[in-house]
């Protein structure tokens, strides 16, 4: 094999971006030097959060044990799409475990700096970008869909005013989209069915695509308009799981509104067609160029 060769595929192998789905809509996405978690969220509820409204905060033993376990050591980045419990409960502890830096608005920050106050935090805007190694992440402020559409009802709705740990303190907060450049591919995280203008400048040029699938209407709603737009080379499903119980067993359940015979029919019909891949929990999923 000659040097140049070597070198080439070296430099290939040490670059490669790959993603881990982590339940819910949590992501690691890694190409090897650096390493961002996207609503990493490890943490389930019981029967009784929901039932009596007990603080709620990240179960650290079981996550060590989960992180132990994927070889998750270093982290540079936390990006948290929402302030629901599924998407933020974790943020605090995962940030002062890797003092890594969590970037979101105000709600986010007083779930992170509650459960300790000297974790790393960076306020973002509307637009926003940063720079961490290869990757360069723009925050785009992105409307939450409706859970009940006829009378725009949101679960939890609205920003976070005061946080005293409680399950249904998680509320919405600031939402956003995250559109991710790097070197060997594009992505796009986004969880909203709403069209985002934004998003015609990438039409054609998106690699991976996190399309959240929990929701029927919505999900329709993305294909029709932001996938066949993006016509990305990927489609990523996530939030498929039931995650809102802590049980194993519960576990392996899909949400009863997900569809996914459904979802490849409509995925089938794009043209040009993009792969879509149904990721188990903690698989490892190559995004190669």
């Amino acid at each position: 094999m000659s040097t140049l060769l070597l070198f080439s595929l070296l430099l290939q192998s040490a670059f490669a971006l790959e993603a881990r789905w982590l339940g819910v809509a949590g992501i690691l996405l890694t190409d090897r030097e650096t390493t961002l978690l996207i609503d990493p969220v490890l943490t389930k509820p019981n029967l009784t959060h929901w039932l009596f409204n007990r603080p709620f905060s990240s179960n650290q033993a079981a996550a060590k044990e989960r992180l132990n376990k994927l070889g998750i050591r270093k982290v540079d980045g936390i990006f948290i799409s929402h302030c629901h419990f599924d998407h933020a409960s974790d943020a605090g502890f995962l940030a002062s475990h890797f003092k890594a830096p969590v970037h979101g608005g105000d709600s986010l920050k007083k779930i992170v700096h509650h459960h300790d106050p000297k974790a790393p935090f960076v306020m973002a805007e509307d637009k926003s970008e940063f720079q961490i190694g290869k990757f360069k992440i723009k925050m785009f402020i992105r409307p939450h869909p409706a859970i009940i559409r006829p009378i725009d009802w949101h679960f939890l709705g609205g920003k976070i005013e005061t946080f005293s740990g409680n399950f249904y303190d998680y509320r919405e907060g600031e939402v956003w989209m995250f559109i991710i450049e790097h070197p060997e591919g594009v992505t796009i995280f986004d969880q909203s069915s709403v069209f985002f203008e934004e998003s015609r400048k990438y039409a054609g040029r998106v690699d991976n695509y996190f399309l959240g699938v929990s929701n029927p209407e919505d999900k329709d709603t993305l294909i029709k308009n932001n996938v066949k737009l993006l016509a990305p080379k990927r489609v990523i499903g996530i939030h498929q799981d039931f995650f809102f119980l802590e049980s194993d067993y519960l576990s392996q359940w899909l949400l009863p509104t997900v569809d996914l015979v459904h979802l490849q029919q409509e995925i089938q019909k794009l043209t040009p067609t993009p792969t879509l891949i149904i990721p188990e929990r903690d698989q490892l999923i190559r995004l190669d160029p």
